[in-house]
Protein backbone atom coordinates (compact mmCIF):
# COMPACT_ATOMS: atom_id res chain seq x y z
CA UNK A 1 0.00 0.00 0.00
CA UNK A 2 1.15 4.02 -0.77
CA UNK A 3 1.79 5.87 2.16
CA UNK A 4 -0.31 8.33 1.02
CA UNK A 5 -3.29 5.94 0.79
CA UNK A 6 -3.13 4.70 4.28
CA UNK A 7 -5.56 5.24 7.10
CA UNK A 8 -4.40 8.10 9.79
CA UNK A 9 -3.86 5.68 12.16
CA UNK A 10 -0.97 3.73 10.11
CA UNK A 11 1.39 7.00 10.26
CA UNK A 12 3.19 9.21 12.57
CA UNK A 13 0.44 11.93 13.98
CA UNK A 14 2.96 14.56 15.16
CA UNK A 15 0.69 17.51 13.95
CA UNK A 16 -1.10 16.84 17.45
CA UNK A 17 1.40 18.66 19.29
CA UNK A 18 1.52 21.78 17.36
CA UNK A 19 -2.06 22.42 15.79
CA UNK A 20 -1.79 25.75 14.96
CA UNK A 21 1.70 28.22 13.96
CA UNK A 22 0.87 30.11 17.15
CA UNK A 23 1.71 27.00 19.61
CA UNK A 24 4.73 26.57 18.39
CA UNK A 25 6.13 30.22 18.23
CA UNK A 26 4.92 30.32 22.17
CA UNK A 27 6.94 27.13 22.40
CA UNK A 28 10.21 28.45 20.59
CA UNK A 29 9.35 31.78 22.72
CA UNK A 30 9.61 29.78 26.32
CA UNK A 31 12.72 27.85 25.22
CA UNK A 32 14.43 30.88 24.04
CA UNK A 33 13.68 32.42 27.49
CA UNK A 34 14.50 29.29 29.42
CA UNK A 35 18.05 29.25 27.41
CA UNK A 36 18.64 33.14 28.24
CA UNK A 37 17.85 32.56 31.59
CA UNK A 38 20.07 29.68 31.59
CA UNK A 39 23.74 31.78 29.96
CA UNK A 40 22.61 33.99 33.53
CA UNK A 41 24.59 30.99 35.70
CA UNK A 42 27.48 31.84 33.82
CA UNK A 43 30.10 32.13 37.03
CA UNK A 44 27.82 30.95 39.96
CA UNK A 45 27.53 27.61 39.94
CA UNK A 46 30.15 26.97 42.12
CA UNK A 47 27.56 27.89 44.56
CA UNK A 48 25.05 24.75 45.43
CA UNK A 49 21.71 26.81 45.30
CA UNK A 50 22.48 27.65 41.59
CA UNK A 51 23.80 24.65 40.50
CA UNK A 52 20.28 23.23 42.01
CA UNK A 53 18.81 26.20 39.84
CA UNK A 54 20.40 25.67 36.95
CA UNK A 55 19.57 22.13 36.87
CA UNK A 56 16.36 22.55 37.60
CA UNK A 57 15.81 24.93 34.78
CA UNK A 58 18.16 23.13 32.16
CA UNK A 59 15.53 20.28 32.61
CA UNK A 60 12.50 22.43 31.98
CA UNK A 61 14.46 23.71 28.51
CA UNK A 62 14.91 20.05 27.65
CA UNK A 63 11.11 19.25 27.97
CA UNK A 64 9.86 22.36 25.21
CA UNK A 65 13.17 21.48 23.20
CA UNK A 66 11.95 17.55 23.34
CA UNK A 67 8.25 18.75 22.06
CA UNK A 68 9.60 20.42 18.97
CA UNK A 69 12.26 18.19 17.86
CA UNK A 70 9.77 15.39 18.01
CA UNK A 71 7.55 17.52 15.95
CA UNK A 72 10.08 18.16 13.04
CA UNK A 73 10.37 13.97 13.38
CA UNK A 74 7.84 14.35 10.62
CA UNK A 75 10.82 14.97 7.89
CA UNK A 76 11.97 11.85 8.44
CA UNK A 77 8.88 9.69 6.58
CA UNK A 78 7.43 13.33 5.00
CA UNK A 79 10.57 15.47 3.77
CA UNK A 80 8.32 17.69 2.16
CA UNK A 81 6.12 18.26 5.23
CA UNK A 82 5.64 22.21 3.97
CA UNK A 83 4.89 23.22 8.00
CA UNK A 84 7.86 21.31 9.60
CA UNK A 85 9.79 22.65 6.86
CA UNK A 86 8.68 26.37 7.74
CA UNK A 87 9.02 25.89 11.67
CA UNK A 88 12.25 24.23 11.24
CA UNK A 89 13.49 27.04 9.66
CA UNK A 90 12.53 29.32 12.40
CA UNK A 91 13.30 27.09 15.03
CA UNK A 92 17.25 26.61 13.41
CA UNK A 93 17.61 30.75 13.13
CA UNK A 94 16.39 31.33 16.90
CA UNK A 95 18.66 28.43 17.81
CA UNK A 96 21.81 30.37 15.98
CA UNK A 97 21.53 33.52 18.63
CA UNK A 98 22.45 30.52 21.30
CA UNK A 99 25.70 29.07 19.45
CA UNK A 100 28.73 29.04 22.32
CA UNK A 101 26.71 30.47 24.57
CA UNK A 102 27.05 27.33 26.97
CA UNK A 103 30.52 26.66 26.34
CA UNK A 104 31.36 28.02 30.05
CA UNK A 105 29.41 25.27 31.40
CA UNK A 106 32.58 22.27 30.91
CA UNK A 107 34.93 25.28 32.65
CA UNK A 108 32.77 26.04 35.61
CA UNK A 109 32.45 21.93 36.41
CA UNK A 110 36.13 21.23 36.27
CA UNK A 111 36.52 24.54 38.98
CA UNK A 112 33.79 22.90 41.16
CA UNK A 113 35.99 19.80 40.81
CA UNK A 114 35.13 16.06 41.12
CA UNK A 115 35.32 15.87 45.03
CA UNK A 116 32.98 18.23 45.51
CA UNK A 117 30.41 17.84 42.61
CA UNK A 118 30.45 13.79 43.55
CA UNK A 119 29.34 14.74 47.00
CA UNK A 120 26.81 17.43 45.55
CA UNK A 121 25.13 14.39 43.54
CA UNK A 122 24.40 12.22 46.71
CA UNK A 123 22.25 15.40 48.31
CA UNK A 124 19.29 14.56 45.62
CA UNK A 125 18.29 11.07 44.38
CA UNK A 126 17.43 12.18 40.38
CA UNK A 127 21.28 13.28 40.62
CA UNK A 128 23.18 10.24 42.14
CA UNK A 129 22.86 8.34 38.68
CA UNK A 130 24.29 10.55 36.48
CA UNK A 131 27.95 9.66 38.61
CA UNK A 132 29.02 7.54 35.95
CA UNK A 133 28.35 10.35 33.29
CA UNK A 134 30.42 12.80 35.87
CA UNK A 135 33.17 10.09 36.26
CA UNK A 136 33.36 10.09 32.66
CA UNK A 137 34.11 13.65 32.69
CA UNK A 138 36.67 14.03 34.57
CA UNK A 139 38.50 11.34 32.90
CA UNK A 140 38.48 13.25 29.33
CA UNK A 141 39.27 16.36 31.10
CA UNK A 142 42.83 16.62 29.34
CA UNK A 143 40.41 16.48 25.87
CA UNK A 144 38.88 19.51 27.35
CA UNK A 145 39.81 22.86 25.29
CA UNK A 146 39.99 26.59 26.11
CA UNK A 147 36.76 28.14 25.84
CA UNK A 148 36.87 30.34 23.34
CA UNK A 149 38.50 27.36 21.08
CA UNK A 150 35.48 25.52 21.71
CA UNK A 151 33.53 28.15 20.56
CA UNK A 152 34.90 28.18 17.73
CA UNK A 153 35.06 24.36 16.96
CA UNK A 154 30.97 24.27 18.17
CA UNK A 155 30.97 26.49 14.72
CA UNK A 156 32.81 24.67 12.88
CA UNK A 157 30.80 21.23 13.78
CA UNK A 158 27.91 23.04 13.14
CA UNK A 159 29.17 23.88 9.64
CA UNK A 160 30.35 20.30 9.01
CA UNK A 161 27.27 18.33 9.88
CA UNK A 162 26.01 19.79 6.71
CA UNK A 163 27.93 17.34 5.00
CA UNK A 164 25.93 14.15 6.10
CA UNK A 165 22.64 16.16 5.42
CA UNK A 166 24.42 16.84 1.95
CA UNK A 167 24.64 12.63 1.69
CA UNK A 168 21.30 12.25 3.55
CA UNK A 169 19.49 14.67 0.53
CA UNK A 170 21.65 13.04 -2.48
CA UNK A 171 20.60 9.79 -1.20
CA UNK A 172 17.36 10.30 -0.11
CA UNK A 173 15.42 13.80 -1.06
CA UNK A 174 14.30 14.14 -4.99
CA UNK A 175 13.63 10.34 -5.47
CA UNK A 176 11.81 9.10 -8.87
CA UNK A 177 10.16 5.58 -9.03
CA UNK A 178 13.01 4.09 -11.11
CA UNK A 179 11.52 2.42 -14.24
CA UNK A 180 13.11 -0.44 -16.59
CA UNK A 181 12.63 -0.96 -19.76
CA UNK A 182 13.38 -4.86 -20.48
CA UNK A 183 12.40 -6.86 -23.69
CA UNK A 184 9.45 -4.69 -23.97
CA UNK A 185 7.90 -4.70 -21.11
CA UNK A 186 7.96 -1.93 -19.04
CA UNK A 187 8.50 -2.32 -15.09
CA UNK A 188 7.96 0.84 -12.55
CA UNK A 189 10.94 -0.55 -9.63
CA UNK A 190 8.77 0.34 -6.33
CA UNK A 191 10.20 -0.88 -3.41
CA UNK A 192 7.63 -3.79 -3.15
CA UNK A 193 8.14 -4.72 -7.02
CA UNK A 194 11.96 -4.44 -7.33
CA UNK A 195 11.53 -7.29 -4.32
CA UNK A 196 8.84 -9.12 -6.08
CA UNK A 197 11.49 -9.43 -8.91
CA UNK A 198 14.26 -10.58 -7.34
CA UNK A 199 12.57 -13.05 -4.94
CA UNK A 200 10.43 -14.10 -7.03
CA UNK A 201 10.71 -14.19 -10.71
CA UNK A 202 11.88 -17.03 -12.98
CA UNK A 203 15.43 -18.51 -11.98
CA UNK A 204 16.46 -18.83 -15.42
CA UNK A 205 14.56 -16.57 -17.78
CA UNK A 206 14.82 -13.90 -15.48
CA UNK A 207 18.36 -14.20 -14.45
CA UNK A 208 18.85 -10.91 -16.49
CA UNK A 209 15.87 -8.91 -15.61
CA UNK A 210 17.01 -9.33 -11.86
CA UNK A 211 20.46 -7.79 -12.75
CA UNK A 212 19.36 -5.04 -14.78
CA UNK A 213 16.58 -4.24 -12.18
CA UNK A 214 19.40 -4.16 -9.48
CA UNK A 215 21.25 -1.88 -11.38
CA UNK A 216 18.27 0.59 -12.30
CA UNK A 217 17.02 0.58 -9.04
CA UNK A 218 20.43 1.74 -7.89
CA UNK A 219 21.20 3.97 -10.59
CA UNK A 220 21.00 7.23 -9.17
CA UNK A 221 23.50 6.01 -6.54
CA UNK A 222 25.98 4.85 -9.55
CA UNK A 223 25.58 8.31 -10.64
CA UNK A 224 26.41 9.91 -7.67
CA UNK A 225 28.97 7.80 -6.92
CA UNK A 226 31.84 10.63 -7.29
CA UNK A 227 29.76 13.03 -4.77
CA UNK A 228 29.23 10.24 -2.23
CA UNK A 229 33.03 9.68 -2.41
CA UNK A 230 33.97 13.41 -1.58
CA UNK A 231 31.33 13.36 1.13
CA UNK A 232 32.26 10.05 2.74
CA UNK A 233 36.01 11.38 2.40
CA UNK A 234 34.63 15.21 4.24
CA UNK A 235 32.85 13.19 7.08
CA UNK A 236 35.81 11.04 8.35
CA UNK A 237 38.32 14.41 7.72
CA UNK A 238 35.92 16.57 10.18
CA UNK A 239 36.07 13.70 12.14
CA UNK A 240 39.50 12.83 12.25
CA UNK A 241 40.72 16.74 12.60
CA UNK A 242 38.13 17.52 15.44
CA UNK A 243 39.70 14.21 17.22
CA UNK A 244 43.21 16.01 16.91
CA UNK A 245 42.58 19.61 17.87
CA UNK A 246 41.23 17.95 21.32
CA UNK A 247 43.92 16.19 21.95
CA UNK A 248 43.57 12.65 20.81
CA UNK A 249 46.73 10.83 19.28
CA UNK A 250 44.13 9.11 16.44
CA UNK A 251 40.50 8.18 15.73
CA UNK A 252 41.10 4.76 17.14
CA UNK A 253 41.32 6.14 20.59
CA UNK A 254 38.13 7.82 19.86
CA UNK A 255 35.90 4.51 18.55
CA UNK A 256 37.67 1.86 20.47
CA UNK A 257 37.72 1.07 23.98
CA UNK A 258 35.63 1.35 27.63
CA UNK A 259 31.81 1.52 26.04
CA UNK A 260 32.67 -0.28 22.90
CA UNK A 261 35.66 -3.22 22.52
CA UNK A 262 39.46 -2.30 21.80
CA UNK A 263 41.35 -2.16 18.97
CA UNK A 264 43.11 -5.64 19.96
CA UNK A 265 39.44 -7.31 20.01
CA UNK A 266 37.98 -5.78 16.93
CA UNK A 267 41.12 -7.00 15.18
CA UNK A 268 40.54 -10.52 16.85
CA UNK A 269 36.62 -9.86 15.24
CA UNK A 270 37.79 -9.29 12.14
CA UNK A 271 39.92 -12.75 12.14
CA UNK A 272 37.35 -14.95 13.84
CA UNK A 273 35.08 -13.80 10.90
CA UNK A 274 38.10 -14.76 8.32
CA UNK A 275 38.52 -17.96 10.02
CA UNK A 276 34.69 -18.95 10.09
CA UNK A 277 33.96 -17.86 6.45
CA UNK A 278 33.70 -20.94 4.99
CA UNK A 279 29.98 -21.35 5.84
CA UNK A 280 29.46 -18.00 4.23
CA UNK A 281 30.61 -20.56 1.01
CA UNK A 282 28.88 -23.41 2.21
CA UNK A 283 25.78 -21.81 2.55
CA UNK A 284 25.70 -19.76 -1.04
CA UNK A 285 26.88 -22.98 -2.67
CA UNK A 286 24.03 -24.81 -0.98
CA UNK A 287 22.03 -22.19 -3.10
CA UNK A 288 23.60 -22.39 -6.18
CA UNK A 289 23.38 -26.19 -6.33
CA UNK A 290 19.63 -26.26 -5.38
CA UNK A 291 18.66 -23.79 -8.29
CA UNK A 292 21.53 -25.48 -11.12
CA UNK A 293 23.01 -22.30 -11.91
CA UNK A 294 26.02 -23.56 -14.36
CA UNK A 295 27.26 -20.82 -16.23
CA UNK A 296 26.74 -18.04 -14.16
CA UNK A 297 25.58 -17.03 -10.67
CA UNK A 298 24.94 -13.39 -10.00
CA UNK A 299 24.16 -12.05 -6.40
CA UNK A 300 21.24 -10.95 -7.87
CA UNK A 301 20.00 -14.00 -8.02
CA UNK A 302 20.82 -15.03 -4.10
CA UNK A 303 17.27 -13.50 -3.17
CA UNK A 304 15.41 -16.04 -5.17
CA UNK A 305 12.94 -17.07 -2.37
CA UNK A 306 12.81 -21.48 -2.41
CA UNK A 307 9.30 -21.97 -2.80
CA UNK A 308 7.30 -19.01 -3.65
CA UNK A 309 4.23 -20.31 -3.87
CA UNK A 310 4.58 -21.70 0.24
CA UNK A 311 4.91 -17.96 1.15
CA UNK A 312 1.46 -16.71 1.60
CA UNK A 313 0.37 -13.05 1.36
CA UNK A 314 0.92 -11.85 5.13
CA UNK A 315 -1.16 -9.33 5.90
CA UNK A 316 -0.62 -5.91 8.39
CA UNK A 317 -3.23 -7.52 10.86
CA UNK A 318 -1.88 -11.61 10.38
CA UNK A 319 1.49 -10.00 10.90
CA UNK A 320 0.93 -8.14 14.16
CA UNK A 321 -0.62 -11.33 15.42
CA UNK A 322 1.77 -13.78 14.67
CA UNK A 323 4.34 -11.28 16.55
CA UNK A 324 2.07 -11.43 19.63
CA UNK A 325 1.19 -14.58 19.94
CA UNK A 326 5.68 -15.43 19.08
CA UNK A 327 6.52 -12.81 21.94
CA UNK A 328 3.75 -13.67 24.28
CA UNK A 329 5.75 -15.90 26.63
CA UNK A 330 8.14 -13.16 27.58
CA UNK A 331 5.93 -12.55 29.67
CA UNK A 332 2.74 -10.12 31.03
CA UNK A 333 5.22 -7.14 31.33
CA UNK A 334 6.41 -7.35 27.75
CA UNK A 335 3.29 -8.16 26.28
CA UNK A 336 1.77 -4.34 28.00
CA UNK A 337 4.71 -2.88 26.76
CA UNK A 338 3.93 -4.58 22.73
CA UNK A 339 0.76 -3.57 23.00
CA UNK A 340 1.95 0.39 23.78
CA UNK A 341 4.28 0.01 21.31
CA UNK A 342 1.25 -1.05 18.94
CA UNK A 343 -0.80 1.91 19.53
CA UNK A 344 -1.97 3.82 16.79
CA UNK A 345 -0.10 6.59 14.82
CA UNK A 346 3.20 5.22 17.19
CA UNK A 347 3.89 3.12 13.60
CA UNK A 348 4.83 4.74 10.31
CA UNK A 349 4.29 1.34 7.97
CA UNK A 350 3.57 2.41 4.14
CA UNK A 351 5.99 3.22 1.36
CA UNK A 352 6.21 6.27 0.09
CA UNK A 353 8.55 7.47 -3.14
CA UNK A 354 10.23 10.38 -0.62
CA UNK A 355 10.56 7.90 2.49
CA UNK A 356 13.60 6.14 3.49
CA UNK A 357 13.96 2.00 2.40
CA UNK A 358 15.24 1.36 5.37
CA UNK A 359 13.49 0.71 9.16
CA UNK A 360 13.88 2.42 12.38
CA UNK A 361 12.88 3.16 15.54
CA UNK A 362 13.58 6.58 17.05
CA UNK A 363 13.30 7.30 20.87
CA UNK A 364 12.20 10.24 22.69
CA UNK A 365 12.10 10.15 27.09
CA UNK A 366 8.54 12.60 26.78
CA UNK A 367 7.25 11.12 23.79
CA UNK A 368 8.43 7.60 23.45
CA UNK A 369 9.13 5.67 20.42
CA UNK A 370 8.19 6.38 17.09
CA UNK A 371 8.73 3.31 14.34
CA UNK A 372 9.14 3.82 10.28
CA UNK A 373 8.96 0.75 7.88
CA UNK A 374 7.28 0.24 4.39
CA UNK A 375 5.19 -3.04 5.14
CA UNK A 376 5.16 -5.17 1.90
CA UNK A 377 2.58 -7.69 3.04
CA UNK A 378 5.28 -10.34 3.20
CA UNK A 379 7.19 -12.42 5.61
CA UNK A 380 10.35 -10.00 5.64
CA UNK A 381 7.74 -7.25 6.68
CA UNK A 382 6.96 -9.23 9.32
CA UNK A 383 10.46 -9.79 10.64
CA UNK A 384 11.26 -5.92 10.16
CA UNK A 385 8.39 -5.09 12.41
CA UNK A 386 9.36 -7.46 14.95
CA UNK A 387 12.91 -6.16 14.76
CA UNK A 388 11.47 -2.50 15.26
CA UNK A 389 9.23 -3.26 17.92
CA UNK A 390 12.11 -5.19 20.16
CA UNK A 391 13.86 -1.21 19.86
CA UNK A 392 10.39 -0.04 21.32
CA UNK A 393 9.47 -2.46 23.94
CA UNK A 394 13.39 -2.13 25.15
CA UNK A 395 13.11 1.45 25.45
CA UNK A 396 9.94 1.58 27.22
CA UNK A 397 11.44 -1.09 29.59
CA UNK A 398 14.57 1.12 30.23
CA UNK A 399 12.74 4.30 30.60
CA UNK A 400 10.22 2.86 33.39
CA UNK A 401 12.79 0.97 35.20
CA UNK A 402 16.01 3.41 34.83
CA UNK A 403 16.61 6.82 35.96
CA UNK A 404 18.01 9.32 33.98
CA UNK A 405 20.70 8.75 32.44
CA UNK A 406 20.96 5.29 32.78
CA UNK A 407 17.87 4.48 30.63
CA UNK A 408 19.86 5.51 27.57
CA UNK A 409 22.39 2.92 25.52
CA UNK A 410 24.84 2.75 23.15
CA UNK A 411 23.91 0.89 19.97
CA UNK A 412 25.70 -2.75 20.89
CA UNK A 413 23.14 -2.51 24.02
CA UNK A 414 20.12 -1.04 21.26
CA UNK A 415 20.48 -3.81 18.89
CA UNK A 416 19.98 -6.87 21.15
CA UNK A 417 16.53 -6.56 21.72
CA UNK A 418 15.66 -6.47 18.12
CA UNK A 419 17.31 -9.75 16.96
CA UNK A 420 16.58 -11.07 19.68
CA UNK A 421 12.96 -10.66 18.68
CA UNK A 422 13.28 -11.38 14.94
CA UNK A 423 14.81 -15.17 16.38
CA UNK A 424 11.70 -15.50 18.45
CA UNK A 425 9.15 -15.17 15.78
CA UNK A 426 11.80 -17.09 13.40
CA UNK A 427 11.45 -19.86 15.89
CA UNK A 428 7.61 -19.99 16.51
CA UNK A 429 6.98 -20.49 12.81
CA UNK A 430 9.32 -22.94 12.89
CA UNK A 431 8.32 -24.95 15.66
CA UNK A 432 4.39 -24.80 14.40
CA UNK A 433 4.28 -27.95 12.48
CA UNK A 434 4.69 -25.91 9.19
CA UNK A 435 5.38 -27.48 5.73
CA UNK A 436 9.09 -27.97 4.09
CA UNK A 437 8.63 -25.91 1.36
CA UNK A 438 7.63 -23.13 4.26
CA UNK A 439 10.34 -24.25 6.62
CA UNK A 440 13.33 -24.00 4.09
CA UNK A 441 12.23 -20.16 2.97
CA UNK A 442 12.08 -19.74 6.71
CA UNK A 443 15.60 -20.95 7.29
CA UNK A 444 17.08 -18.82 4.26
CA UNK A 445 15.86 -15.44 6.15
CA UNK A 446 17.51 -16.92 9.67
CA UNK A 447 20.19 -17.99 7.47
CA UNK A 448 21.06 -14.77 5.67
CA UNK A 449 20.04 -12.09 8.64
CA UNK A 450 23.05 -13.83 10.58
CA UNK A 451 25.50 -13.54 7.43
CA UNK A 452 24.29 -10.37 6.77
CA UNK A 453 24.73 -8.95 10.23
CA UNK A 454 28.00 -10.83 11.30
CA UNK A 455 29.62 -11.33 8.54
CA UNK A 456 29.17 -8.29 6.58
CA UNK A 457 28.78 -6.37 9.99
CA UNK A 458 32.33 -7.06 10.34
CA UNK A 459 34.07 -6.40 6.75
CA UNK A 460 31.95 -2.70 6.61
CA UNK A 461 33.40 -1.57 10.03
CA UNK A 462 36.91 -3.23 8.78
CA UNK A 463 36.19 -1.27 5.86
CA UNK A 464 35.67 2.09 8.02
CA UNK A 465 38.54 1.46 9.58
CA UNK A 466 41.49 1.27 6.38
CA UNK A 467 39.62 3.99 5.42
CA UNK A 468 40.35 6.51 8.50
CA UNK A 469 43.84 5.29 8.44
CA UNK A 470 44.35 6.57 4.94
CA UNK A 471 42.73 9.82 6.33
CA UNK A 472 44.98 9.28 9.87
CA UNK A 473 47.87 9.44 6.99
CA UNK A 474 46.60 12.77 5.38
CA UNK A 475 46.26 10.99 2.21
CA UNK A 476 43.74 11.72 -0.16
CA UNK A 477 40.27 9.14 0.02
CA UNK A 478 39.65 9.22 -3.49
CA UNK A 479 36.47 7.02 -5.08
CA UNK A 480 39.35 4.95 -6.29
CA UNK A 481 40.70 4.40 -3.23
CA UNK A 482 37.39 3.60 -1.53
CA UNK A 483 36.37 1.55 -4.29
CA UNK A 484 39.94 -0.70 -3.28
CA UNK A 485 39.61 -0.88 0.31
CA UNK A 486 36.51 -2.28 0.32
CA UNK A 487 37.53 -5.13 -2.34
CA UNK A 488 40.74 -5.82 -0.15
CA UNK A 489 38.66 -5.85 2.95
CA UNK A 490 35.94 -8.05 1.55
CA UNK A 491 38.62 -10.61 -0.42
CA UNK A 492 40.33 -10.43 3.31
CA UNK A 493 36.79 -11.67 5.13
CA UNK A 494 35.30 -13.43 2.48
CA UNK A 495 38.14 -14.70 0.25
CA UNK A 496 36.69 -14.97 -3.54
CA UNK A 497 33.14 -14.12 -4.09
CA UNK A 498 31.02 -17.27 -4.69
CA UNK A 499 29.46 -14.91 -7.06
CA UNK A 500 29.82 -14.52 -10.88
CA UNK A 501 30.16 -10.45 -11.43
CA UNK A 502 27.25 -8.80 -14.22
CA UNK A 503 29.22 -5.74 -14.40
CA UNK A 504 31.37 -4.11 -11.77
CA UNK A 505 28.51 -1.23 -11.30
CA UNK A 506 27.12 -2.31 -8.10
CA UNK A 507 30.23 -3.30 -6.71
CA UNK A 508 31.97 -0.03 -6.46
CA UNK A 509 29.14 1.38 -4.91
CA UNK A 510 27.96 -0.89 -2.27
CA UNK A 511 29.65 1.51 0.78
CA UNK A 512 27.41 3.84 -0.61
CA UNK A 513 24.40 1.85 0.49
CA UNK A 514 25.30 1.81 4.11
CA UNK A 515 23.93 4.84 5.73
CA UNK A 516 25.65 3.85 8.88
CA UNK A 517 29.22 4.32 7.40
CA UNK A 518 28.04 8.23 6.92
CA UNK A 519 26.21 8.81 9.84
CA UNK A 520 27.34 6.39 12.42
CA UNK A 521 31.07 5.33 12.12
CA UNK A 522 31.87 1.80 13.34
CA UNK A 523 28.07 0.97 14.26
CA UNK A 524 27.87 -1.97 12.30
CA UNK A 525 30.73 -4.26 13.79
CA UNK A 526 28.57 -3.77 17.29
CA UNK A 527 25.65 -4.91 15.07
CA UNK A 528 27.64 -8.28 15.18
CA UNK A 529 28.42 -8.45 18.90
CA UNK A 530 24.81 -7.66 19.57
CA UNK A 531 24.03 -10.19 17.53
CA UNK A 532 26.23 -12.85 19.75
CA UNK A 533 24.58 -11.34 22.81
CA UNK A 534 20.99 -12.07 21.43
CA UNK A 535 21.77 -15.44 20.42
CA UNK A 536 22.47 -16.28 24.26
CA UNK A 537 19.37 -14.52 25.33
CA UNK A 538 17.89 -16.47 22.56
CA UNK A 539 19.13 -19.80 24.36
CA UNK A 540 18.21 -19.10 27.59
CA UNK A 541 14.60 -18.27 26.69
CA UNK A 542 14.29 -21.66 24.81
CA UNK A 543 15.38 -23.07 28.10
CA UNK A 544 12.14 -21.43 29.82
CA UNK A 545 14.45 -18.25 31.30
CA UNK A 546 12.02 -15.81 29.98
CA UNK A 547 12.91 -13.53 32.98
CA UNK A 548 16.05 -12.99 31.87
CA UNK A 549 15.35 -11.51 28.75
CA UNK A 550 12.80 -9.20 30.10
CA UNK A 551 15.64 -8.43 33.33
CA UNK A 552 18.28 -7.42 30.87
CA UNK A 553 16.04 -5.09 28.54
CA UNK A 554 15.21 -3.58 32.16
CA UNK A 555 19.01 -2.75 32.57
CA UNK A 556 18.53 -0.52 29.83
CA UNK A 557 22.32 1.55 30.35
CA UNK A 558 22.90 1.00 33.68
CA UNK A 559 26.11 -0.74 32.61
CA UNK A 560 28.17 -0.51 30.26
CA UNK A 561 28.24 -2.69 27.92
CA UNK A 562 31.10 -4.80 28.33
CA UNK A 563 29.95 -5.07 32.10
CA UNK A 564 26.13 -5.81 30.77
CA UNK A 565 26.89 -8.92 28.45
CA UNK A 566 29.10 -10.33 31.11
CA UNK A 567 26.31 -10.24 33.45
CA UNK A 568 24.18 -12.03 30.97
CA UNK A 569 27.31 -14.46 29.61
CA UNK A 570 28.90 -13.50 27.12
CA UNK A 571 32.24 -12.21 27.42
CA UNK A 572 32.72 -10.00 23.98
CA UNK A 573 36.29 -9.47 23.89
CA UNK A 574 36.85 -12.94 24.03
CA UNK A 575 36.20 -14.58 20.28
CA UNK A 576 35.29 -17.82 21.74
CA UNK A 577 32.10 -16.00 22.76
CA UNK A 578 31.02 -15.80 18.96
CA UNK A 579 31.48 -19.67 18.28
CA UNK A 580 27.92 -20.93 19.77
CA UNK A 581 26.40 -18.27 16.70
CA UNK A 582 28.78 -19.61 14.51
CA UNK A 583 27.78 -23.35 15.17
CA UNK A 584 24.32 -22.69 15.32
CA UNK A 585 24.47 -21.27 12.11
CA UNK A 586 25.84 -24.11 10.63
CA UNK A 587 23.32 -26.50 11.98
CA UNK A 588 20.97 -24.08 10.28
CA UNK A 589 22.27 -24.17 6.67
CA UNK A 590 22.53 -28.79 7.67
CA UNK A 591 18.73 -28.36 8.52
CA UNK A 592 18.23 -26.12 4.91
CA UNK A 593 20.16 -28.84 2.98
CA UNK A 594 17.81 -31.86 4.61
CA UNK A 595 14.81 -29.63 3.22
CA UNK A 596 15.78 -28.75 -0.17
CA UNK A 597 16.33 -32.62 -0.70
CA UNK A 598 13.99 -34.14 -3.42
Amino acid sequence: MNREKAKNKYKWNVDKLYKTKREFLEDLELLSINMRAQTLFKGSLKNYQDFCDFDELSEQGNVISSRIEQFFKILDVEPHHKIALDFQAIYDKEMEKFDGQFSWIEDEIKGIGEKQIYEWLETKESWKPYRRTYKKFFKNLKYLLPEKDRVLLDKVSKSSGLIYEMYDSLKNKDNETPILNYKNKEYKLTQSKYVDILEKSDPFLDQELRALAVRKYHQKDFENKYGFAKIYESIIKEETETLKLIGMKDFQENFFGEENISVESFKALVKFASENSSLYHKYFTLVKNYWGFKEKYFSSDASLIFYPDAFQKISLKQGVEHIKKALQPLGEEYVENLKDALLENKIDYFESPYKSSGAFTTFSYEFGSLISMNWNDNFSSMLTLSHELGHSVHNKFSKDQQQKPLNYFNNIIAEVSSTLNEQIVIDYLLINNISKEMKANILKERIEFIINNFYHGIQESYFEFECFKVIDKDENLTLEKIVSLNKKTDTEIFGKSPFDKYDDNLKNISWSLSSHIFEQPFYLYKYALSLVMSFQLFQDFKNGDSEKVVSFLKDGGSLEPQDLFQKYGVDICNPRSYEPLIKYLNELILELEKCLIN
